[in-house]
C-alpha cells in the first residue's frame, strides 16, 4: 500500500474509533438517580436524589440536563411537582436551570416537567411541561441567562441535529379537521415558535412512522 493511501487508512480508522467511543457516552436514569457512562465504558452515578429522571446528554458531551421532583413519592399533587437541572461532567457540578414558575393557566405553568432535551450549541435545553388536557407545552430554557420562556404547544418533542432544517424542533401537535375529529400530525417548528412545515404524511394513521420515514429519507436524525 502506498504511504500516503496507508496514512489515509490510519487516519480513518481513527477518526472511526473515536466516533466509536464518543457514541458509547450516555446517561440514564435508576430508582431515581442519574447514571453516566463515560467513552471509558466506566459507570458512574452523578445524582444522589431519590427523584431524578428524564436525563439528556449535550451534543459535546460535557453536560446533562434532567427533571429533578421535589416528592417522588407523594400524593399525585405533590409528586409532579419538578425542577430542571444541569450537571456539569467537567466540573462535576451541578446548578438549576431555571427557577420553577406556577401559574394556573396552561402553557406559563413550569413545575411539572419531562422529557428535556438540548440545542445543538448547547446553550438551550427545551422541556416539556404538563398543560392543556389534550396537550403538553414546550419551554425553551437559556442556560447562561437562567431563563424560561414558552415557545409552543406539543405532546412530543425532539431537536433535529443536521440537514437543511438543523435546530428546528419536531413537535407533534394535537389538531381538530374541519370535518370532524382529531389528528396529531407532527411540525417542524423554529425555536422562536414559527410553524415551518407539517412533516408529510404525519397527519394519517402511521404518523410515527411517516416521521421516521422522512428523517430517513433526508439523511437527517432527531433526538
Amino acid at each position: 500500500m502506498k504511504p500516503l493511501i496507508s496514512a489515509l487508512c490510519a487516519l480513518l480508522c481513527l477518526s472511526a474509533a473515536a466516533g466509536a467511543q464518543a457514541a458509547s457516552a450516555r446517561v440514564w436514569a435508576d430508582k431515581g438517580g442519574v447514571f453516566y457512562q463515560g467513552e471509558d465504558g466506566r459507570a458512574r452515578r452523578i445524582t444522589n436524589s431519590s427523584g431524578d429522571r428524564d436525563p439528556a446528554l449535550s451534543p459535546d458531551g460535557r453536560r446533562i440536563a434532567y427533571v429533578h421532583f421535589a416528592n417522588p413519592n407523594g400524593a399525585p399533587s405533590q409528586a409532579d411537582r419538578s425542577t430542571l437541572w444541569v450537571y456539569d461532567l467537567t466540573r462535576n457540578s451541578t446548578e438549576r436551570a431555571a427557577a420553577p414558575r406556577a401559574s394556573t393557566r396552561p402553557g406559563r405553568d413550569f413545575t411539572r416537567l419531562h422529557s428535556p432535551t438540548f440545542s445543538n450549541d448547547g446553550r438551550t435545553v427545551y422541556v416539556m411541561a404538563l398543560a392543556w388536557v389534550t396537550s403538553d407545552s414546550i419551554h425553551a430554557v437559556d442556560l447562561q441567562a437562567h431563563a424560561e420562556h414558552f415557545v409552543t404547544e406539543g405532546n412530543s418533542l425532539s431537536v433535529i441535529r443536521n440537514g437543511p432544517y438543523r435546530s428546528d424542533l419536531l413537535v407533534s401537535q394535537h389538531r381538530y379537521k374541519a370535518e370532524g375529529g382529531a389528528i396529531d400530525p407532527t411540525f417542524v417548528i423554529k425555536p422562536d415558535g414559527k410553524e415551518v412545515m407539517m412533516v408529510p404524511g404525519s397527519d394519517g394513521a402511521n404518523d410515527e412512522a411517516a416521521v421516521a420515514a422522512w428523517l430517513r429519507k433526508g439523511g437527517w436524525s432527531a433526538d
